[in-house]
Order: C-alpha cells, then sequence, then structure tokens
C-alpha cells in the first residue's frame, strides 16, 4: 500500500476514534428514541449503479448539540456489465454519525470507513436528512454519501453515492 494511502486511513481511523470516545465522555445516556434504530434502503453507487443497504446504528451519546451514534452498513451493489466477472459486489461499513433538528426534520453527517471484501478499502463522507412518520417509530431518510476507495497497490477512485430508504428505532 501507499504511504499516502496508508496516511489516509491512519487519518481517518484515528479522527473516527477521538470523535467517539470525546462523544462517550462528554454525555451521558442517549435518549431511548435515539437508542437503536435500523436502516434499509435504495443505494446506488458512482451514481448509477443499483445496490440494497441494510444497516444498525447505536446512539453513544451527546456531544454538545448533537446526537452521537455509531452505524454499521452493508451495502449489496449490483455492476451490470458484461466484462464483470463478479456482477454482486458487497461492501461492508461502519459511520460516525453527528445528528440534530433542523426545523421539522433530522439532519445528520458525519466519517466513515469500509472494506469491499479486505480486497478495496475506503474513506467516507455522509450526509443526510430522517424524520419519522408522525409518532411512530417507523421513519424515512435520505443521504449523500462520498467514498474515496482505495486498494493495496494505493489506486485511489471516488465514489459519490446515495441512500433513499425506511428507519426503524426501538
Amino acid at each position: 500500500m501507499k504511504t499516502s494511502a496508508r496516511a489516509l486511513l491512519f487519518a481517518a481511523l484515528s479522527g473516527s476514534a477521538l470523535l467517539s470516545t470525546a462523544a462517550a465522555q462528554a454525555s451521558a445516556q442517549p435518549t431511548q428514541r435515539e437508542s437503536v434504530t435500523i436502516w434499509g434502503s435504495l443505494a446506488s453507487e458512482f451514481l448509477v449503479l443499483p445496490g440494497l443497504s441494510a444497516g444498525l446504528s447505536v446512539g453513544v451519546g451527546q456531544l454538545g448539540g448533537a446526537s452521537v451514534s455509531v452505524r454499521g452498513m452493508a451495502d449489496v451493489i449490483f455492476v451490470p456489465l458484461p466484462d464483470v466477472n463478479v456482477p454482486i459486489v458487497p461492501l461492508v461499513g461502519a459511520d460516525l454519525l453527528f445528528s440534530g433538528p433542523a426545523g421539522n426534520v433530522t439532519v445528520y453527517g458525519g466519517p466513515g470507513v469500509g472494506t469491499v471484501l479486505g480486497e478495496v478499502f475506503w474513506v467516507s463522507g455522509t450526509a443526510g436528512i430522517r424524520n419519522t412518520f408522525g409518532d411512530s417509530r417507523w421513519g424515512y431518510f435520505t443521504e449523500l454519501k462520498g467514498r474515496y476507495l482505495f486498494d493495496t497497490a494505493g489506486t485511489g477512485l471516488l465514489s459519490p453515492g446515495t441512500r433513499l430508504g425506511l428507519t426503524y428505532r426501538f
């Protein structure tokens, strides 16, 4: 792996660890409504490749006015090209999300890291909005994500994408 790719991965992991440590030290327990959330969605990679996502987030506390949670996500992306040997690509990652109210919705965003079967890695950023359906535990979300993908040889590529889906809060 090239030195710049290692440095980028180290910086992302260090930043996420520092932010999560600061968030855990800065607050008491998260509210019951923010404790555990299941996420499910339609997704895209490179803006045009379709996929599905599923995830689970756990609230870890407050940092100032923002709620802080850690979310694990798994994406399955379909690559409909005749030259591709494996048309279904699994991606697994984690995000550190900061969220807060903005009008009648909640805005959220934060950094993330992940891998495609240990062959390709990424650092990412996510920004989105979410809301509930009335007073129910069900809700919806939409988000934009940008991943910087790199392999063990240090070759890099920027991959923008989206997610649109449903949430269920315990």
